[in-house]
C-alpha cells in the first residue's frame, strides 16, 4: 500500500543518486559516480578526454536503465523499495565483497518500523541510524555516521 502511494505521486526514491545526481571528481580529473566509489571499477571517464560529457551521459543512462530498485533482483518485490532506494551502492560493494551475506535491507526495514512505531510520540529524540560504516580508501579510513532527529 505504501509503495503504491509513493510511486503514484511520481516521487519514489529509486536509487541512491550515484552517477545520476551525484558525481565525484578526483584531483587528476577522473570522474566517479560518488565520493565513496573512487575505485578503478567505477571510473566513468576523465575530464581531459574529449568524450567526457558523452561518457558521463552514457553512464547516467546505463544507471537509469539497469540500477534502479525495479531492476535490482533483491529489491523488485520489497515493500519499502521506494523508501530506501536500494541503499548505498558503495556500502553494498565494499562490505558485501567481504561478507556475501551482508545486506542493508534489515537495517532499512528496522529503521522504518521504529519510525512508524514512534512517529506519534511528542518527544524530541534521535532516531534512525541510517549508516554507520567504515570504508578504507587508499591509506586512510573514512567513517560516516548519518543521523536524523525528530
Amino acid at each position: 500500500m505504501l509503495n503504491k502511494l509513493i510511486s503514484s505521486t511520481g516521487f519514489p526514491i529509486t536509487h541512491c543518486g550515484a552517477g545520476i545526481t551525484i558525481l565525484s571528481i578526483d584531483p587528476l580529473g577522473n570522474v566517479y559516480p560518488c565520493v565513496k566509489l573512487h575505485h578503478a571499477d567505477f571510473k566513468i571517464t576523465n575530464l581531459i578526454k574529449s568524450t567526457a560529457v558523452i561518457d558521463i551521459k552514457n553512464n547516467r543512462n546505463r544507471v537509469l536503465e539497469n540500477e534502479l530498485v525495479d531492476s535490482i533482483n533483491k529489491c523488485k518485490n520489497c515493500e519499502i523499495k521506494y523508501i530506501c532506494g536500494g541503499g548505498c551502492r558503495a556500502e553494498e560493494y565494499y562490505v558485501s565483497k567481504n561478507n556475501k551475506n551482508y545486506s542493508q535491507c534489515d537495517i532499512q526495514k528496522g529503521n522504518l518500523a521504529y519510525f512508524l512505531e514512534n512517529i506519534n510520540e511528542k518527544k524530541n529524540y534521535t532516531f534512525f541510524v541510517f549508516k554507520c560504516t567504515c570504508f578504507i580508501f587508499y591509506d586512510f579510513v573514512s567513517v560516516e555516521y548519518t543521523l536524523g532527529s525528530f
